[in-house]
């Protein structure tokens, strides 16, 4: 919040190094990382941090006028979108939620956070089919070492394919909507 983004990226990115599963140091790698290579002004990664502060002090209203601002000032950022839609999640806001981790995923198709959220709010909000592609796009995307995430996504796959279509045994059929491998008629997950 000062300013120094470079100090800051050390600090993140030790954090990260410790643990490649603590999120927050990575979407905060990300932020510096766009600072310091210029695609992202100073003024807009300072409102997202102060947006990502608000957060933790559990105040999702201010959260969202700040991250508002980075958006304005940067509206190509998918990470400013996937935290305005952790927000608007934690607000019971589901369908915005979803609508910035749609935003997110259209902007950086590979970053695998904006899936994983998106196909937990689209749990919530009932829209199961679109959890099962969500989930199916963040095991595509996810970095090996999100080996935790990536299983419990392939249990939920299965687990909401089950109670959608009634069928228990999904090996004797394709029930995922996307493209099935032609030999065994299911997606290699």
């Amino acid at each position: 919040l000062d300013g120094k983004f470079k100090d800051a990226q050390d600090l993140f990115q030790e954090s990260l190094d410790m643990n490649p599963l603590y999120w927050p140091a990575e979407g905060s790698v990300r932020i510096t990382n766009r600072v310091l290579s210029g695609q992202m002004a100073e003024k807009a990664a300072l409102h997202m941090f102060r947006g990502i502060e608000y957060g933790n002090n559990r105040d999702q209203h201010r959260k969202v006028l700040e991250l508002n601002e980075a958006i304005a000032l940067s509206p190509d950022c998918a990470l400013a979108y996937n935290e305005r839609g952790v927000a608007y999640y934690k607000m019971h806001m589901l369908v915005q939620a979803i609508a910035d981790r749609n935003r997110a995923i259209m902007l950086e198709p590979t970053y695998a956070a904006p899936y994983y959220n998106k196909a937990v709010a689209c749990e919530q909000a009932g829209r199961m089919w679109e959890a099962v592609d969500a989930y199916i796009g963040f095991i595509k995307n996810a970095p090996p070492y999100y080996e935790i995430h990536i299983e419990h996504a392939r249990k939920r796959i299965v687990e909401i394919s089950q109670e959608m279509t009634g069928v228990e045994d999904l090996e004797a059929v394709s029930i995922y909507p996307t493209t099935p491998c032609r030999k065994c008629r299911r997606i290699a997950l």
